[in-house]
């Protein structure tokens, strides 16, 4: 994969190995049932550099934290676009 994703206690980690730097990188966190995703936005992430994004960090459309108490991840998605203009999308069960 060119993008893998890890899924751990503390957070999401991912590393980018398609050979250019990503731009637009948004991680997400799919609840089951209804209720928005939990995202995290990250600006540009070089080639080649690992990346680990604490779940505190996620936060809803209305900007509220990433509770596990209350919200069942079903899945982890990330998202983002090269310098050239290539789209990724890459989507992971919550372990």
């Amino acid at each position: 994969a060119a993008i893998p994703l890890e899924i751990s206690s503390s957070g999401i980690a991912f590393q980018n190995k398609t050979g250019m730097p990503l731009t637009s990188v948004t991680l997400a966190i799919l609840p089951y049932g209804p209720g928005g995703e939990f995202t995290r936005r990250l600006s540009r992430v070089e080639n080649t550099i690992k990346r680990e994004v604490p779940l505190g960090e996620f936060r809803g459309r209305d900007g509220t934290p990433l509770n596990l108490r209350v919200t069942r991840p079903k899945s982890v998605r990330l998202q983002a676009e090269d310098a050239t203009g290539k789209k990724y999308e890459v989507e992971v069960p919550w372990k």
